[in-house]
């Protein structure tokens, strides 16, 4: 939208907010200067002002407060639940922008036990799920992530996250959006466009062209439901962890471990971390050792270990089971130090067998009854301690980094599974963090045969003067070095927008062409993936 003076915008707001008062009621128009604070605020530095918060309660009023913003020509940027934590929280990309909070949309539209699907609004948490689903003694499990419990599963589909388990690539494996555009009229992708269509919420692509792309990483329009496919639990859960001391062995792990998805031995998510982002997330930081901590002084805390891997092999049989662990003690034995493989029968306790290594080398892994409700579907907050890493004074839960003054920004470079590539790109980033004073929190998550997201974590404290640029810096020198070298990022923050490289065809102008078709003021999210 073109810019306008101050006070003729103050203006436009005043009339939008009158109006809103009366689609939402007083309660769902939010415009104290403690509201606003709340959501202008990241795990790193941001500017946005917010002028008003909304809290519309269904799909009505989701078009209703549009179509008013469009009238007034203001702007609205949506948020789920606002745990987008390291990437923006629920902070807009662009000042002025209104946020449009979605955490009364909260019910569980549809459900089947048979063909194993779930039909959630967006404030529907993760947690929500997995209470409904044990309610009612269901046999199937939803796949979680490592964020918090009580953050957006259509959120995180649409944002491209990951999960743990079967169906990591969780995008891949949702169907049936409903969406509100920006002009307030709705769409449905799929068979769910047609009236009675018995295979709405089972099939992705419908018949025609398919809309479903459109919506995730974009700004094109608002998901208000969304179908997602469940997965029956398993007759036998196996619990693969392993462990390799020496950093050059990295590469022929990732080779091993894309034949072990080429030939579908593995096809549930696998995650490896490296002893930092390990040890970030048992224990808070040696503050005795001063910073930036150095990998000796790691090494002298955990013993052995550079990268710690931790996967999961879901079987319907035992005898499945029982091959599974024979292809995998056969594949990852000559690669690794450490090999384990927990089985849990149904009904059973869990059976803890060491393939390769000693009981003393599995000392960093933790519980593994907590990797077995993990791999289950139960969710946990156990993972997003390392965002308190710098922290001398954590909150009890690690649940409320914005407010505890944590740092936190993710980098998430997308590396072809190949060990040269892995090898490289992790060489490459080390060296980045390492130069810039924080210690290199790395993660690798394999979800598919051909590519790997390397998740990179800068941890810092906020209240430290200079940090908040200096870790920005340390960011975006990440980002540019892979962007040279090819490894585009597969997911963006609010503070990595504009840093994609252009384009090589018409793909950018083609997308402007669709906002401006379906948003032609531009008031859903501005810069938010795709600009105006």
């Amino acid at each position: 939208m073109a810019s306008l003076d101050s006070s003729t915008m103050e203006q436009r707001w005043a009339r939008a907010i009158e109006q809103w008062q009366r689609l939402l009621g007083e309660d769902g128009v939010l415009s104290e200067p403690s509201e606003r604070q709340r959501v202008e605020s990241a795990t790193f530095a941001t500017r946005q002002r917010v002028p008003v918060v909304l809290r519309p309660a269904n799909r009505a009023e989701v078009q209703g407060c549009l179509r008013i913003a469009s009238e007034h020509g203001v702007s609205l940027y949506p948020s789920s639940r606002g745990r987008n934590w390291g990437f923006g929280s629920r902070v807009p990309v662009e000042d002025l922008c209104g946020v449009l909070e979605l955490g009364l949309m909260n019910r569980i539209i549809d459900f089947s036990e048979d063909m194993a699907t779930i039909t959630v609004e967006p404030g529907v948490t993760f947690q929500q799920v997995f209470d409904f689903l044990e309610e009612r003694g269901s046999r199937l499990f939803f796949n979680v992530t490592g964020s918090s419990p009580w953050s957006s599963p259509v959120a995180n589909a649409l944002e491209r996250g990951d999960g743990v388990g079967p169906y990591g690539d969780r995008t891949a494996h949702t169907c049936g959006l409903e969406v509100v555009l920006p002009d307030g009229r709705v769409v449905h992708t799929g068979m769910a466009r047609f009236d009675g269509a018995s295979t709405a919420t089972l099939h992705r692509w419908g018949v025609g062209p398919s809309l479903d792309g459109l919506f995730a990483q974009s700004n094109l329009g608002i998901v208000t439901r969304m179908t997602f496919w469940l997965k029956p639990k398993p007759k036998v859960l196996q619990v693969v962890r392993f462990r390799v001391d020496d950093p050059e062995r990295l590469a022929p792990l990732m080779d091993g471990m894309r034949q072990l998805w080429f030939e579908g031995t593995l096809r549930s998510s696998t995650g490896i971390w490296n002893d930092f982002r390990a040890f970030s997330s048992r224990r808070g930081f040696p503050w005795e050792l001063g910073t930036p901590l150095r990998r000796d002084q790691l090494e002298a805390m955990i013993s052995e270990g550079v990268w710690f891997g931790l996967t999961t092999v879901y079987s319907a049989h035992e005898k499945q089971a029982e091959g599974n662990v024979a292809r995998l003690e056969e594949a990852l034995g000559p690669l690794t130090d450490l090999l384990a493989i927990a089985s849990r029968v149904e009904g059973d306790d869990v059976r803890d067998a060491l393939i390769k290594g000693t009981s003393s080398m599995l000392a960093p892994f933790g519980d593994v009854n907590a990797a077995f409700k993990l791999m289950s579907g139960i969710p946990s907050v156990a993972s997003q301690r390392s965002m308190y890493w710098r922290k001398r004074n954590a909150s009890a839960d690690f649940q409320t980094p914005e407010a505890d003054r944590c740092g936190v920004i993710w980098a998430c470079p997308l590396v072809p599974l190949h060990g040269r590539h892995a090898a490289e790109a992790n060489a490459v980033v080390e060296g980045i963090i390492l130069a810039h004073g924080f210690e290199p929190l790395l993660g690798w998550v394999i979800q598919q045969e051909r590519v790997a997201y390397f998740l990179v974590l800068i941890i810092y404290d906020r209240d430290v003067p200079g940090e908040d640029d200096r870790a920005m810096a340390c960011h975006d020198a990440i980002l540019e070095a892979c962007k040279t070298r090819g490894w585009i990022p597969w997911r963006l923050g609010i503070q990595s927008m504009q840093t994609l490289p252009a384009g090589r065809d018409d793909t950018d102008g083609v997308l402007r062409e669709f906002k401006r078709l379906v948003d032609p003021q531009g008031i859903l999210a501005p810069g938010r993936y795709v600009s105006g």
